[in-house]
């Protein structure tokens, strides 16, 4: 059986009891996010400038389990009106029944909202050995450690916004100066190979007796 539903507040846990055995299922928030990157906390509340102030931690990024039966860009207010970029889900919940089953209860909970249930005859589940995406469960948990032991050291690397500038502006610098250099030496090659033609001839003379010595030897 599968259960299309979202929760109009929040993720909800959920029980439905299906032949008089309860299912418990956590209902995920109709928009938001489904997953998001580590995110760092910065002490400043302004940082449209480069000045992030201090990081005062890592919010841990995550990825929600349930399957997204159906997605949008954005949704309507009540008045009609347009809210870009606000996600809206609906998702697909599987639950296994029983053999004999005959009644299903609903959870209890104003907040969900059940738009559909299916009943499919499927083939038996092949699950993978491993997770097919990103799993940040123990990752954020280190993030967690990770700032808890090295808070000095991390304030001291990300202490301002102005640092990666700082990082990019001497990349670049070094950059232009190796291009520099490249070419003036480019440009100095031709005065380099016509600086002394005494030295040029002698090295091409003690060639040609190099070469005349082995001939008459091989003679």
């Amino acid at each position: 059986m599968y259960v299309l539903a979202a929760s109009a507040d929040g993720d909800q846990k959920a029980t439905f009891e299906v032949g008089g055995k309860s299912v418990e299922l956590n209902i995920q928030d109709w928009g938001g996010f489904v997953g998001q990157w580590d995110d760092r906390q910065w002490s400043s509340k302004d940082t449209s400038h480069d000045d992030y102030g201090e990081m005062m931690g890592i919010k841990p990024g995550y990825i929600k389990r349930a399957d997204v039966a159906w997605y949008c860009s954005h949704h309507h207010t009540a008045a009609g009106a347009n809210v870009a970029y606000r996600y809206s889900y609906l998702f697909a919940y599987p639950i296994d029944l029983p053999a004999g089953t005959k009644s299903i209860k609903l959870p209890d909970n104003d907040k969900i909202r059940i738009l559909a249930i299916s009943v499919a005859e499927e083939n038996p589940e092949v699950k993978p050995a491993q997770p097919l995406y990103d799993c940040y469960l123990r990752r954020g948990l280190r993030a967690r450690q990770s700032v808890g032991r090295n808070r000095k050291n991390n304030l001291l690397l990300f202490r301002s916004g102005r640092t990666k500038t700082l990082y990019s502006s001497c990349n670049a610098f070094i950059l232009i100066w190796s291009v520099l250099c490249a070419a003036a030496w480019a440009q100095t090659a031709p005065s380099r190979q016509n600086a002394d033609p005494v030295r040029k001839q002698s090295s091409v003379a003690s060639r040609f007796r190099s070469s005349k010595t082995s001939v008459i030897k091989r003679d």
